[in-house]
């Protein structure tokens, strides 16, 4: 009894195939690999802007803190329709 290996067939449907997944691999591994380092970076960002912008996100004050009923009421009279 001589029982064979099926073998691949070296054209038809399976080889366009496969050169269409070859193909559209190289265009989409470029964009997957920007998507995934763009990510890595996102990652960093909430530290990032807090280092960079530190002085535009922190005040100081020379006066005494004031206290929050008198803060509510100095906004409403700039603000009176909020």
């Amino acid at each position: 009894m001589n029982i064979s290996t099926p073998t691949k067939k070296s054209g038809g449907a399976y080889g366009v195939i496969y050169r269409l997944h070859s193909v559209a691999g190289v265009f989409v591994a470029p964009l997957l690999v920007i998507a995934a380092l763009s990510g890595f970076l996102y990652t960093f960002a909430p530290s990032l802007e807090n280092f960079v912008y530190r002085d535009a996100i922190t005040a100081s004050s020379t006066e005494a803190a004031q206290p929050l009923e008198e803060q509510i009421e100095a906004a409403q009279a700039v603000h009176p329709d909020l």
